[in-house]
C-alpha cells in the first residue's frame, strides 16, 4: 500500500515537471545581442601613387597624317583665296536684235463642236427613260397579276360559301314495301330465377335439426 502511494506521488510530481518544462517552452524567450569589438585598422606604410604622363603609341602613329592634312587644308585655303582675289567679271556680249518672221499661215477659224458630255448626257436620259418604261410595265404586269389573284380569291370564296349551304335531298319515290303478317307466336314473358330468393327463403325458415349433409347444403347456399 506505501508502495502504491509513493508510486502516486512520484508519477504526479513527473507530471507536474513535464508540464512546467512545456509551459517554459510555450513562452517567448529573445535572445541576446552579439556583442562585437571594433575593428582596429592599422595605416599603411605603402606611399600614396603620383599619376605621371604617358604617351600612347597611337599617337606617333597618327601624328604623321595629321601633319599631311593640316598642310593639304592649308594649301587648298591659299588657292581659294587666290582665285576669289583675282575674279574678273566677263563683258556683256553686243549681239543684233531678234528678227520674226511674219507668219503666212491663216487664221483659225472657230467650228462647231459636240461636248462629251452632252453626249454622255443623252445616252444617260436614254438609259433612264429605259428603266422608267421598264418599272411602268413591270408595275401593271404586277396590278394585273394582283387583280387576277383577287379575283381568282373572289370566286373561290363565292365557291366555298355555295358548297357550305346545306341542300336538302329530295324524298325517293319509288314502290312501297310488301308487309305480311308474321305467324310467330307473342313471347311470353319468364320472371327470371335470381339466387338471392332462394338465399332470402332459406334465411326466413324455420331453424330445424339436420345432418351433416343437409349442413354442407345449407353453407354452400350461403
Amino acid at each position: 500500500m506505501l508502495n502504491a502511494v509513493l508510486h502516486e506521488k512520484a508519477f504526479q510530481g513527473k507530471i507536474a515537471t513535464e508540464e512546467a518544462e512545456a509551459e517554459r517552452a510555450r513562452e517567448f524567450q529573445a535572445r541576446p545581442l552579439f556583442e562585437y569589438s571594433p575593428m582596429r585598422v592599422q595605416p599603411s606604410q605603402v606611399p600614396v601613387t603620383e599619376p605621371q604622363p604617358f604617351e600612347l603609341i597611337g599617337e606617333y602613329l597618327s601624328q604623321g597624317k595629321r601633319e599631311k592634312w593640316r598642310s593639304k587644308v592649308e594649301k587648298e585655303l591659299a588657292e581659294e583665296q587666290v582665285h576669289f582675289s583675282s575674279f574678273r567679271a566677263r563683258t556683256v556680249p553686243k549681239l543684233d536684235p531678234p528678227f520674226v518672221k511674219k507668219s503666212e499661215k491663216p487664221l483659225t477659224e472657230a467650228e462647231p463642236f459636240t461636248m462629251l458630255s452632252n453626249i454622255r448626257a443623252e445616252q444617260r436620259k436614254e438609259f433612264d427613260d429605259a428603266v422608267a418604261e421598264k418599272k411602268r410595265l413591270a408595275e401593271l404586269e404586277h396590278q394585273s397579276a394582283e387583280q387576277e389573284r383577287q379575283q381568282m380569291e373572289a370566286e373561290a370564296v363565292k365557291e366555298l360559301r355555295a358548297k357550305l349551304v346545306h341542300k336538302a335531298q329530295p324524298i325517293m319515290r319509288g314502290q312501297p314495301l310488301p308487309l305480311a303478317k308474321s305467324n310467330a307466336p307473342l313471347t311470353v314473358p319468364v320472371s327470371p330465377d335470381f339466387a338471392t330468393k332462394k338465399r332470402a327463403e332459406v334465411r326466413r325458415a324455420p331453424v330445424v335439426e339436420c345432418d351433416a349433409e343437409n349442413a354442407n347444403f345449407l353453407n354452400a347456399a350461403h
